[in-house]
């Protein structure tokens, strides 16, 4: 896990607003439960414009659900390309590790 926790680190380090605390927390989520990373990596896995579509059909979703501001907003910076790409990333290598971890 130790390559995964510097992964975290730059992201950390990558991002500069306030709300991207909040995006790290996402993605630490993703790191600790399966369900979460799962389909995380399902809809950032696909190309730009398909992953933009359901990210915002996602952050609707949530808000008809009533569900808090901040975690819609961080679904909008999912929608920022190099920012995609880089929790993709965190998640792959932490789907990767699991999977050559267990019997």
């Amino acid at each position: 896990m130790a390559i995964l926790d510097n992964l975290l680190g730059l992201l950390q380090r990558w991002t500069k607003k306030p709300e991207d605390d909040l995006l790290v927390t996402l993605v630490q989520l993703g790191l600790e439960d399966t369900v979460i990373r799962r389909q995380m990596l399902s809809i950032l896995s696909l190309p730009q414009h398909e992953r933009t579509s359901r990210l915002t059909r996602w952050r609707k979703e949530l808000a008809t659900e009533g569900a808090p501001a901040e975690l819609t907003n961080i679904l909008m910076r999912l929608e920022e390309e190099s920012i995609a790409n880089q929790t993709l990333l965190i998640l792959q290598r932490a789907e990767t590790s699991n999977s050559v971890t267990k019997p």
